[in-house]
This record gives C-alpha cells, sequence and structure tokens, in this order.
C-alpha cells in the first residue's frame, strides 16, 4: 500500500490553515478546511508530484470562469499519518498553461510531476494552496461554508496537511513548516504498519509503572496534540499534575492497551490516551 507523501520537493509553507490572512474563513468557518499555502521555496514555478497513484476527478476556472482548481483523487485507499482510506486534495492557483494541457480521468502515477504552480486568481506569487480530505470528492469537490469560503467537500471529512502527508526525506526537503509538524516516511503511526501487539516487555494486558513524569497525547507520536486534563479518566486525573494539560505522575500504574512501535521508540496506549514508553535508550515505563 501506498503512503502519501507530501507533493513537492521542496517544502516551504507561506501560510498555515491558520493564517489570519486569506485562510482565516476557510479554518473558522462551518464546514472547514485546512488549506496551507507553499511556494516551493523559489520565486520561479515548480511542480506538484503525484503524492500518489490518483487520477484527475475535476479541473476549473480556465480561461476566464473563475480561480484555476484542481481535484486529484487517490485510485485506491493510501496510508497517512492517522488513516488509511482514499485520498483527495484540492489545488488552487495553477495557471492557464499548465492546466489546459490536462483533463479529467487522466492518471499519474506517484512521483510523477502533474503541473507547475501558479498565480491566477487573488495570488500574490507564485504558490500552491493545497487542501486535503479523507475519502472520495463529494458533489462538484467544494462547497461554500458559514463564512463564504469555498472549501474541500469529501466523504471523510477535512484533514490537516500534517495528518495528511507524510515527508519524505529522499525526496522532499523541508524549509518552512509554519510550525506544523509532519511525520517523516518510516515512521509509523497508529492502524499503520508499525503497530504490534507486543514487543518485548511491552504487550497488551501488562500493568506497568511510569518512571517519570509523562505527556499523554491522542495518537502515537509527538505529532499529536497534547490531551488537556480534562480529557483523562477519572483514575487518570487522580494521578496526574495540576494544571491544563494531561501529565501523569512518575509511579503511576497503568494498564497497555495497544502498542505502537516507531522506529527506536514505543509508544502505548493506556486507558486515558497514549504515553512514550521508550525512545532510544531511554526507558520510561517499565
Amino acid at each position: 500500500m501506498q503512503r502519501c507523501k507530501y507533493p513537492t520537493k521542496t517544502m516551504n509553507i507561506t501560510q498555515s490553515y491558520t493564517g489570519t490572512y486569506s485562510h482565516s474563513k476557510n479554518y473558522n468557518g462551518s464546514p472547514r478546511d485546512y488549506p496551507i499555502d507553499d511556494n516551493s521555496g523559489t520565486t520561479g514555478r515548480s511542480y506538484f508530484y503525484a503524492p500518489f497513484d490518483c487520477s484527475i476527478k475535476r479541473i476549473y476556472g480556465v480561461g476566464a470562469k473563475g480561480t484555476n482548481t484542481i481535484w486529484i483523487q487517490s485510485q485506491a485507499p493510501v496510508q497517512t499519518p492517522s488513516f488509511t482510506d482514499y485520498v483527495t486534495i484540492m489545488v488552487i492557483h495553477p495557471n492557464d498553461d499548465t492546466l489546459s494541457k490536462l483533463k479529467v480521468g487522466q492518471v499519474f502515477r506517484q512521483g510523477a510531476a502533474m503541473f507547475l504552480e501558479g498565480n491566477d486568481g487573488r495570488a500574490t506569487g507564485y504558490h500552491f494552496h493545497i487542501s486535503a480530505g479523507r475519502g472520495r470528492a463529494q458533489g462538484n469537490g467544494w462547497k461554500q461554508n458559514t463564512r463564504g469560503a469555498w472549501v474541500l467537500a469529501t466523504s471523510g471529512g477535512n484533514y490537516p496537511p500534517e495528518k495528511i502527508f507524510y515527508i519524505d526525506p529522499a525526496f522532499t526537503k523541508v524549509q518552512g513548516t509554519k510550525g506544523l509538524q509532519f511525520v517523516r516516511s518510516g515512521v509509523a503511526q497508529a492502524g499503520n504498519t508499525g503497530s504490534s501487539s507486543s514487543s518485548g516487555n511491552y504487550r497488551a494486558g501488562a500493568t506497568l509503572t511510569l518512571r517519570a513524569d509523562m505527556n499523554v497525547r491522542t495518537g502515537p507520536g509527538t505529532s499529536y496534540r497534547r490531551k488537556k486534563r480534562s480529557e483523562l479518566t477519572a483514575d487518570g486525573r487522580k494521578h496526574a499534575l495540576s494544571g491544563t494539560y494531561a501529565v501523569l505522575t512518575q509511579g503511576t500504574r497503568v494498564t497497555v492497551q495497544k502498542v505502537q512501535v516507531s522506529g527506536s521508540q514505543i509508544w502505548i496506549q493506556i486507558p486515558s490516551g497514549w504515553i512514550c514508553a521508550k525512545l532510544g535508550s531511554k526507558v520510561y515505563v517499565s
């Protein structure tokens, strides 16, 4: 199964989905999507590369109709850092000279050059405006939200880019992320090929002890957000530090539900969430 790869050879995100400039209406409206702008680290025009085997679902705006937009969809379920399913991606601003050469139904293999970044529409410079979601495109691929922004429409909902794309270090150089944390290809996440039911002393059903104060996260990795203390189980709150975020205290006994091995990291799921049990030679839970 293919992994969904970031689609440019240089990542240089110039505006994230929480940006206050042109993405505010996308993120703060309902439904929302999570667009990023990426100029590929150049003032010229770089290619968007197929993040997986895909086909073109729709092309809009070539000529004088409106801002140029293209929708692509995976040909089969693909692996992302947060799920395995079909993925649909919407890209805005490619110019006529590149979109006019494409057609709906055209197929591209993963890694193939598809189209160049552009400045069609209300763009201040060459870049890709990228939104991504789980599942197949719905309707004509977008809908207007409560803030008047046209957002991606997919069967499984829209996701932040760091939950959709892996960074393949052999393909993409990371220049700027605007604070977004992406998972490198080869570091598996929950439900993906790195998962296991046991690893050494870590196995489902085992009762272990925290050797340090530990953050509790929503998933197996630092790309997942820290939970708040209020999100812990009632028992978990009894063993947590006071404060906003969920931090279980050293000496807390926990029961393992799942084990996730990610390279040199071992993460375990407990009733309250996910904690790091081992990082390289450092053991936090035993």
